[in-house]
C-alpha cells in the first residue's frame, strides 16, 4: 500500500480523535479513499494500541435519531436512546 497525503491525515485525524474519546466524520468525493484510509487506520489502532473498533454503516442519509439509535444498539448502551439530540448531553 502506497502512504497517501489522504491516508496520512487520516491516521493523525483518527488517533487525535481516539485518544479524545471524540467523535469524527470524515466525508469527501467519491473514489479519494475515504473508506481504505479509515479502514486501515482502524485496523492498525486495532494491531498496535489494542482498541476495540465498532464500525456502523449506514447506507443513505441517515437523520441524527437513526444515529443515535445505531449507537446505543453497535455499543450495547443501556436505557432507551433520547429523542432529542440535547439528552445526549446530560447523560
Amino acid at each position: 500500500m502506497v502512504t497517501t497525503r489522504a491516508l496520512l491525515t487520516a491516521r493523525e485525524n483518527i488517533a487525535d480523535t481516539v485518544a479524545a474519546r471524540a467523535m469524527m466524520c470524515i466525508h469527501g468525493g467519491a473514489g479519494f479513499g475515504k473508506t481504505l484510509a479509515v479502514n486501515t487506520c482502524l485496523r492498525e489502532l486495532e494491531d498496535s494500541r489494542g482498541e476495540e473498533v465498532c464500525k456502523v454503516t449506514f447506507r443513505a442519509r441517515p437523520t441524527a435519531r437513526a444515529v443515535r439509535y445505531e449507537l446505543f444498539d453497535t455499543l450495547n448502551l443501556s436505557g432507551e436512546p433520547p429523542q432529542q439530540p440535547s439528552e445526549f448531553d446530560r447523560s
